[in-house]
């Protein structure tokens, strides 16, 4: 979509990119046209599930517009999908561990290539708990501005039996791979195909 939001979250893409091609990984990303996820706002913005906690579930919200989604469009078995709100709430977002559906509530490079983190190969934060000492390295999983992997990430990674698209226990209506864009928020849906040795994964935003 030719407009300026468009535009800096392609600028986004590139970034999150280059983040992972430090560990051996290719991103292949992709928009998709607006998705409108204005019926499930609650005073302007879309509730999360508690990003501090085990990242097991989303919260009825995002499960109300996972299946709308899955209403509405055909999600593929073989892509992560990322809605991206742009609420203006922060730099945050949310990503089960494991899952095929993220959102994302800024078009922060960093925080999309974090969450994909916890949905792609299930990396897990360095810290346990909402009042955890966070922030204090420079890992991509941390709640900071770093962008390093720790070994610990790097084995995930690079681990044969972490099954890309292996989404399970998921709730109904869950998204796989895709970031989708909002009508009223300027949300924005890319695709990313992620590349591991001879796997193939696809991420929409």
């Amino acid at each position: 979509m030719p407009t300026q939001s468009g535009q800096n979250l392609q600028e986004a893409i590139a970034q999150v990119q280059q983040i992972y091609e430090k560990v051996g990984v290719t991103l292949h990303i992709t928009t998709e046209k607006p998705f409108d996820i204005s019926d499930q706002l609650k005073n302007g913005t879309l509730p999360t599930e508690n990003e501090f906690g085990d990242l097991s579930t989303y919260s009825p919200e995002q499960n109300a517009v996972i299946a709308k989604f899955t209403t509405n469009r055909k999600p593929k078995d073989n892509t992560y999908y990322i809605f991206l709100v742009n609420d203006g709430t922060g730099n945050h977002g949310y990503m089960r561990l494991g899952g095929q559906y993220g959102f994302v509530y800024s078009a922060n490079a960093r925080t999309i290539a974090h969450e994909l983190g916890h949905g792609i190969f299930k990396l897990e934060h360095p810290f346990k708990g909402k009042n955890a000492d966070k922030g204090k390295t420079t890992a991509l999983m941390d709640y900071n501005d770093g962008q390093d992997f720790f070994y610990r990430d790097w084995k995930q990674i690079n681990d044969p039996k972490v099954k890309l698209y292996a989404f399970q226990g998921q709730k109904e209506g869950e998204y796989k791979g895709k970031w989708l864009e909002a009508k009223y928020y300027n949300r924005y849906v890319v695709t990313i195909f992620l590349k591991r040795t001879t796997s193939l994964s696809q991420i929409v935003i």
